[in-house]
C-alpha cells in the first residue's frame, strides 16, 4: 500500500506490514513462541549487550533446554525478524517470503 504522501515536500511511503503494538509474543513478527521466549530471555539476561553478560549455556539453563536449541532458536528468530522488518516480499533472497515456515521447535528436546 502506497500513500499519496505529502505533495508539498514530495514525500511518499510504502506500508509493508502492520503489527499490533499491544500483542504479547512474537506471532505478529513471524516468531514461534519458543523463539520469542529465547529472544526475550537472552535480551533480559544481557546476551546482546557488548560485552556479552551471559553465554548460550546460561540461557539454555534458564530455559531448561540444550545450548544447541538456544542457538538455533536465536538464529531462526533473528532471521525471522530480519525478514519481517527489512525485506519486502519481492526482495526476498531465493524467492522466499516472510511467511516461511520455521520448525526449529517441532522435535522434542533431547538434552540427555
Amino acid at each position: 500500500m502506497t500513500d499519496e504522501g505529502d505533495e508539498r515536500h514530495g514525500l511518499t511511503f510504502d506500508l509493508r506490514k502492520l503489527y499490533a503494538a499491544d500483542e504479547q509474543g512474537g506471532d505478529s513478527l513471524g516468531l514461534t513462541d519458543r523463539q520469542y521466549e529465547a529472544l526475550r530471555t537472552a535480551t533480559e539476561m544481557g546476551y546482546f549487550e557488548v560485552p556479552c553478560r551471559v553465554e548460550l549455556e546460561d540461557i539454555a539453563d534458564a530455559l531448561g533446554v540444550s545450548r544447541q536449541s538456544v542457538s538455533e532458536r536465536l538464529r531462526r528468530a533473528t532471521e525471522a525478524l530480519v525478514r519481517a522488518t527489512i525485506y519486502h516480499d519481492s526482495e526476498m533472497p531465493d524467492g522466499e517470503t516472510t511467511d516461511r515456515e520455521t520448525n526449529d521447535d517441532e522435535a522434542p528436546e533431547n538434552d540427555g
